[in-house]
């Protein structure tokens, strides 16, 4: 009966994005962006998106917290509306464009190893998809669809950029051959990662991976902060910041790491402050617990995060 269910899932899936496909990119973005910013707040699942969004700011009113709510589901929408036309992005066919702020930061590193980081802001598909003009190989860490039809149709339209999708459980392996060999990882760190390390993120302490900044510090690479920018209709520019570097000068190896993590989250709260509306936080990015404690006391909260950050 599962793989009943999956099969008939995937078959809609299939049909809908074939129908997306079929729009002109700029049209397939306006509909589903209009499509989830209307549905999107009906379903139960975001009374996560609304708990993340009480912890991040607490200043918001309930209804100015419902109007983020209905814009971040919308660009949701126009981020699944893109994954159809990866490969008119990629080629810049059919109105579909991407153009490259900053892209100086990511060629000097050219010949080297390097991680770049991302969030679930703007469009994290664009911001995954490296541009044409660079020549190396980008692997990129993420978690599968739990649908295994969905998956295969989400990598088949993924698999036009040339970039590599490697999953999460292989990524500890997959990492290091990839930095052994000179080449790129791409990791989106905005998420709550259990086990991992406390840090401050967005006035408050969170739980956060630690795997990209121990690379970097094992392996003495840079980490290079990117995000996509919504322009207008299929128009994105991706935006290549200034790289971070370990901090030799920490003899400490676990304070290196700590220390790059904080520069790291500084850059990723950046992307989030600069454009709220666009930050896709469905997943509880704190515990129901951890929420809990957060809003009960935030001054308590805001201490702890502000020794975190050091």
């Amino acid at each position: 009966m599962k793989a009943l269910k999956e099969f008939v899932a995937g078959a809609g899936f299939l049909l809908a994005f074939g129908a997306l496909r079929l729009l002109p990119p700029r049209h397939a973005l306006w509909l589903l962006g209009y499509l989830f910013g209307l549905f999107g707040p009906r379903m139960g699942s975001t009374r996560r998106m609304r708990r993340s969004l009480q912890v991040a700011f607490p200043e918001l009113t309930e209804a100015e917290r419902e109007v983020r709510v209905r814009k971040v589901w919308q660009t949701f929408g126009r981020t699944v509306a893109t994954i159809p036309h990866l490969a008119n992005f990629s080629a810049g066919r059919r109105g579909a464009l991407v153009t490259a702020r900053n892209f100086e930061n990511y060629q000097r590193l050219e010949g080297k190893p390097a991680i770049i980081i991302g969030a679930h802001v703007g469009n994290w598909e664009v911001a995954s998809a490296m541009p044409k003009t660079h020549t190396r190989n980008v692997t990129v860490s993420y978690k599968p669809a739990q649908n295994p039809y969905v998956e295969n149709i989400i990598q088949w339209f993924r698999a036009a950029t040339g970039t590599e999708f490697v999953r999460k459980e292989n990524i500890p392996r997959v990492s290091a051959q990839t930095l052994r060999a000179g080449q790129v990882m791409y990791f989106t760190i905005d998420q709550r990662v259990f086990p991992g390390d406390e840090i401050s993120f967005l006035g408050v302490p969170a739980m956060s991976s630690r795997l990209p900044a121990r690379l970097a510090v094992k392996y003495n690479c840079p980490i290079l902060p990117v995000e996509a920018v919504w322009v207008k209709d299929a128009h994105y520019e991706s935006v290549f910041h200034e790289p971070l570097y370990p901090d030799l000068a920490i003899a400490d190896e676990d304070a290196r790491v700590h220390d790059l993590m904080n520069r790291m989250f500084r850059q990723i709260e950046a992307m989030i402050l600069r454009r709220p509306d666009e930050w896709f936080c469905l997943k509880a990015r704190w515990s129901e617990k951890e929420s809990e404690i957060i809003l009960k006391d935030r001054p308590a909260a805001k201490a702890r995060a502000a020794k975190l950050r050091g």
